[in-house]
């Protein structure tokens, strides 16, 4: 019988979330071309303005709290398809 620590499942959790965190800023980068971290975090520039494309991305990647999709090209389709309809 394998016991899983308390340790152990925090070392996981936090690679999910940086993982989570690598793929939501892949995702700001791909379709804002020029965003850095500090404009996501100041909330400045394209950010800003477009902060309902900004949760798209985010439903996108989690569904009810889960992380659902980790590819960028997924994650940005709903995204591709709302620009291709305008």
């Amino acid at each position: 019988m394998h016991r899983v620590s308390l340790t152990e499942l925090s070392f996981q959790n936090e690679l999910a979330i940086q993982e989570l965190m690598n793929v939501f800023m892949d995702c700001l980068l791909a379709y804002f071309h020029h965003v850095s971290e500090l404009d996501v975090s100041f909330l400045r520039g394209q950010i800003i303005h477009n902060m309902d494309k900004v949760y798209i991305i985010l439903d996108e990647v989690l569904t009810n709290g889960v992380v659902a999709y980790t590819s960028r090209e997924r994650a940005l389709l709903p995204l591709q398809l709302l620009d291709a309809g305008s």
